[in-house]
């Protein structure tokens, strides 16, 4: 999403979340208060499945980058081969 708070480009199963104005949804005030973080709560923007989100600014660019697994997806053998690292050991 761009750092005004609209989404610009979605993963697979979150269509309808494009060009929506995330700006006023608590989750966006922690994408704005800090250049990279993580938190976990509920996805309730779609399904309210328990997420770890992850997110960092792109330097250069007003542009945030999130992810969000629930914890079968992070823990589940296959995903995790075929997924390959989600996290850097620069976030926190």
């Amino acid at each position: 999403m761009g750092t005004d708070g609209i989404v610009r480009a979605v993963g697979g199963h979150t269509p309808e979340l494009l060009g929506q104005d995330l700006s006023g949804v608590t989750l966006f005030k922690h994408f704005a208060s800090d250049s990279a973080g993580w938190f976990y709560t509920k996805s309730v923007l779609t399904d309210r499945v328990p997420r770890l989100i992850t997110y960092r600014r792109v330097e250069h660019y007003p542009l945030i980058v999130t992810i969000g697994r629930s914890s079968d997806e992070i823990f589940f053998p296959e995903f995790m081969l075929t997924s390959g690292a989600i996290f850097s050991s620069e976030w926190r």
